[in-house]
């Protein structure tokens, strides 16, 4: 059955639909098979200049549609695609600030699940502090706290500064919410590598794995995964990530770096053919990725082996 009207909320478990009339009526995700947008001349010129990698040109175009769009829905759709062009041109202080545009309107953003920046090595990390930390004064949201919270403590571990990540993880550890208390673990997990190393982290994330929350699970196993490389268990890294690529295939923060690190880990483990499969996904399915570049630049020289 179709149901017109305004899409007011989407959540991972509900969609809230304004009808004629001022009328609300609230849908299991679940059930909805599908959720047609109108787009309007903004997102569609920063579609096509994202679709033609004129990425530093679609950044600013995916920004102008945030500030001026009045949808809620079609806003947080053009502040989602925004992070996806900074990534691709690595402006990664710029990236924190549409992440916390984006949560303090719609904690339940896929973006909040992909969590960017977080795990992965900063060139900007003095930037992306400097950006979140004022930001704590102006969340619309109490929800997106611990989010923000989550990127200020990778930002910080990252800087070196940590006394004050390991604050960060404190706070995150007496949430109420399971979710937010799992990430901490997970940052936790991140402070026990670079305090003691690869093979003490490991330990300490494979015996709590199993009972982390959905939503921490993905950091979890970019933890892991590093700790496998550190570790020669190349084929253990290899399986997690390749894993990982594909159960998040429609969220391409995660699927992007998933391919990528498990192209990495089949050609540490002498298997250039799952390599050059896992690097080509990256490249024909998530182009504007950083690692698109990269992941060209492997295909190539698994060629010439």
């Amino acid at each position: 059955m179709a149901v017109r009207g305004r899409v007011i909320r989407l959540t991972p478990a509900e969609v809230v639909v304004e009808t004629g009339g001022g009328r609300q009526s609230t849908w299991p995700r679940s059930k909805v098979a599908r959720i047609d947008l109108s787009r309007p001349a903004a997102l569609k010129l920063a579609d096509d200049l994202f679709a033609n990698r004129r990425y530093a040109a679609a950044a600013d175009a995916y920004q102008r549609a945030a500030d001026t769009l009045e949808n809620g829905l079609v806003r947080d759709q053009a502040r989602e695609r925004l992070i996806l062009a900074l990534s691709a041109i690595g402006a990664e202080a710029r990236v924190a600030a549409a992440f916390v545009d984006i949560i303090s309107s719609n904690p339940g953003s896929y973006v909040a699940v992909a969590l960017p920046l977080f795990g992965r090595p900063l060139a900007d990390a003095a930037g992306v502090g400097a950006t979140l930390d004022p930001r704590e004064r102006t969340l619309a949201t109490d929800a997106a706290l611990p989010l923000l919270r989550a990127l200020q403590f990778w930002a910080r571990l990252e800087q070196g500064r940590t006394d004050r990540a390991r604050a960060a993880a404190d706070d995150l550890a007496v949430s109420k919410e399971p979710r937010i208390r799992s990430l901490a673990v997970v940052c936790r997990g991140w402070l026990t590598y670079r305090a003691d190393g690869a093979a003490a982290a490991a330990k300490a994330i494979e015996a709590r794995q199993a009972r982390l929350d959905p939503f921490a699970r993905p950091h979890a196993t970019v933890l892991l995964a590093r700790c496998y490389a550190d570790l020669g268990r190349h084929a253990d890294r290899a399986r997690i990530m390749t894993a990982l690529a594909f159960a998040y295939e429609d969220v391409p923060l995660i699927a992007a770096e998933a391919l990528y690190d498990a192209g990495l880990a089949f050609t540490a483990a002498d298997k250039p053919e799952r390599a050059a499969i896992m690097f080509g996904l990256l490249v024909a399915d998530h182009p504007a990725s950083p690692r698109a570049g990269d992941a060209r630049r492997r295909i190539d020289q698994l060629k010439k082996h």
